[in-house]
């Protein structure tokens, strides 16, 4: 009951006691005056009348007792209000939003002290002017649909995202949430709610955006798909790329397991795997095959990781897949590939073996001619792929150089890449690559350049025939061939130069093939050179510890000699201070394709070509002694007439 209602109850039940108590002065009058009045009825009435204004007074002390608790009520009341004020005061002022009031036209009617500090603005500026002035223009649509939907539907709404628009032309990001405020009579009037400050959010949500899309790029230039399984192994995310690789669209494959694309063949090696991540809680890669909507069996490569929560439990998993079907189509060519070339090297070295032995039968026969044909023929068919080799090498190198190139920019570029590239990076080791790359295209080249070095030597073992025959200075053959060496017979860094010293006899003009003779030269002073240089190296930790025991292996010399013996035969001796030869060598040194160089620094047709040269085509004899350690002599022996 209110305090009004209990002031009118009062008056009317005093008006109402009033009127009793002049009833009864009326009727105790009346009594006095009549005397024909009867009594009993008098005092009847008289009791009727007392008995009202006992109730009607208990009644009223019934209603002052309630309106004096009634109004101690009110008194604890409106000190609860005032604690409650000051409270909610502190609240305000403490709090890190800005609570705000709005008229239904959107002025401003509260705002607590906390607006000055985000929006720079005294509270006195803006205080009954619009809403709108604070609010970034393109964001004002959106905050004024907010306040209708309030007042549409009379709830509370939440969560809009709005810029601000500070004194210092600065716009914050903001959220608020605001709810209806009534009057008395359930009209809508305003507005309240509580706005904070989202800036460091949006900046965190901004730069995860952009990460989360230079990740995006980079797996999509990479030919990438990105995925996520959950923890039962199906599909919750798949990037559109996947469509390129698996045949599927992202659609098909949410809430999907990736074991039901493949062959069934594949399944329990990949769940091996998955297995063995999910114990270690470490990355995985592995390869599988995937069945398309089509039924072609592709290839793909993953690389993923175990998804943990707080606890270290394992989520789900999240990765990139990448196409290699390319890549296996082009093995299983390569594997082909080599099939058939080891097949061509095994008949080349059965048609080799052949060779050879048809030359041992044929060493002094006048059958030269169909063996140098068949060496022709070999020699042919080993140019063709050769010089196919030889001539991409340059396009190769140029391309690698462009790779490496765009390779060290995309570092410069991005100096710290995602945590994928740079594993990826460190797996492969790129910058070992990029050392060792331009060492193996080196390597190819100078491989092939000994080839075109045999491909010539065989040509020349099959050609013996073509040169003329005619009457020389020797001495000059043998000089022209110490010119061509003299870069190799020079001094390097680690031996000093190769000292030759000529004996030359007064012979005569021989009759040979000069050109033919020539060759022979340069096979034995090349031998002798590589010789010497073998002596070298194996004595380099001997002159290390004691040079006076090594002097002579300091000293590298070569000595030609030459003479007429009494068979009118000229003799040419060259001899070498080299590492020599082992004598289980040396009844092989003119063998077909013997030699004993190291793998790829001696092709073993020199000595045989000579050999063929000196006593097939000039009736002589060619021969070697050597002691090894000290040194080697080869002593040709031709007509001068033939």
């Amino acid at each position: 009951m209110s305090t009004t209602s209990l002031e009118q109850e009062i008056k009317v039940l005093r008006q109402q006691n009033d009127q009793l108590k002049q009833q009864i002065a009326t009727a105790q009058l009346g009594l006095r005056s009549s005397e024909n009045t009867e009594p009993p009825e008098t005092d009847a009435l008289t009791e009727q009348l007392e008995l009202q204004i006992a109730e009607r007074t208990q009644t009223l002390q019934m209603v002052i007792a309630d309106l004096q608790a009634e109004n101690r009520d009110l008194d604890q009341a409106e000190i609860a209000l005032a604690a409650s004020e000051a409270k909610f005061r502190s609240l305000v002022e403490h709090a890190n939003g800005v609570i705000f009031e709005l008229a239904l036209d959107g002025s401003f009617t509260y705002l607590s002290p906390h607006f000055t500090d985000i929006w720079g603005f005294e509270i006195s500026e803006v205080m009954h002017q619009s809403f709108a002035h604070c609010i970034y223009p393109k964001d004002v649509p959106s905050c004024q649909a907010f306040l209708k939907k309030i007042a549409i539907t009379g709830k509370k709404q939440a969560g809009l995202e709005f810029r601000a628009q500070c004194k210092d032309s600065s716009t914050p990001w903001m959220m608020s949430n605001a709810s209806p405020v009534y009057d008395s009579r359930g009209q809508l009037v305003g507005f309240q709610g509580i706005a904070f400050d989202i800036s460091d959010r949006k900046q965190a949500e901004s730069a995860l955006r952009h990460s989360e899309q230079r990740f995006r790029d980079v797996s999509e230039a990479a030919g990438e798909y990105l995925w996520e399984l959950s923890a039962d192994g199906f599909y919750t995310f798949v990037t559109e790329k996947s469509k390129l690789i698996k045949g599927y669209p992202p659609a098909q494959l949410i809430g999907r397991s990736p074991f039901e694309f493949m062959p069934t063949t594949d399944r329990a090696k990949v769940k091996a795997i998955l297995k063995d991540a999910c114990a270690r809680k470490r990355s995985f890669t592995l390869e599988h095959r995937n069945i398309t909507p089509s039924g072609e069996i592709t290839w793909e490569k993953v690389n993923g990781l175990p998804l943990l929560d707080e606890q270290g439990e394992i989520v789900g998993f999240r990765g990139a897949g990448l196409s290699i079907t390319k890549q296996k189509v082009a093995e299983a060519a390569l594997r082909c590939s080599e099939q058939e070339i080891r097949q061509k090297a095994q008949d080349l070295e059965h048609t080799l073996k052949e060779l050879q032995y048809t030359q041992s039968q044929l060493v002094q026969s006048e059958k030269m001619s169909s063996l140098g044909q068949l060496v022709a023929g070999v020699a042919h068919e080993i140019n063709n792929p050769v010089n196919f080799i030889f001539g991409n090498l340059f396009h190769a190198n140029e391309y690698a150089q462009d790779l490496m190139r765009l390779i060290q920019v995309y570092q410069q570029a991005y100096p710290n890449p995602v945590s994928m590239v740079q594993a990826e990076a460190d797996a492969i080791d790129v910058n070992f690559v990029l050392e060792d790359l331009p060492n193996l295209l080196s390597s190819m080249r100078v491989g092939a350049e000994r080839i075109q070095k045999i491909v010539s030597s065989l040509r020349t073992f099959s050609r013996m025939d073509e040169a003329d025959f005619k009457a020389v200075d020797i001495h000059e053959g043998i000089d022209s061939t110490l010119m061509i060496l003299q870069s190799r017979l020079k001094g390097r860094s680690d031996r000093p130069e190769i000292i030759v010293s000529r004996h030359y006899g007064n012979l005569p003009q021989v009759e040979c093939y000069a050109g033919q003779l020539n060759q022979v030269f340069m096979n034995l002073l090349s031998n002798a050179i590589e010789a010497i240089d073998e002596q070298i190296e194996s004595t380099a930790s001997c002159r290390a510890i004691n040079t006076t025991d090594s002097l002579s292996c300091l000293v590298p010399a070569i000595t030609i000699h030459t003479a007429i013996n009494t068979d009118n035969q000229i003799l040419i001796r060259i001899a070498d201070n080299g590492a020599g030869i082992p004598a289980a060598f040396r009844d092989r040194l003119f063998d077909p394709f013997f030699t004993t160089k190291p793998i790829g620094k001696g092709t073993g047709m020199g000595l045989s070509i000579s050999y063929q040269i000196v006593t097939e085509r000039h009736h002589g004899m060619l021969s070697c002694s050597s002691s090894l350690g000290e040194g080697s002599e080869f002593t040709i022996q031709i007509p001068v007439r033939q």
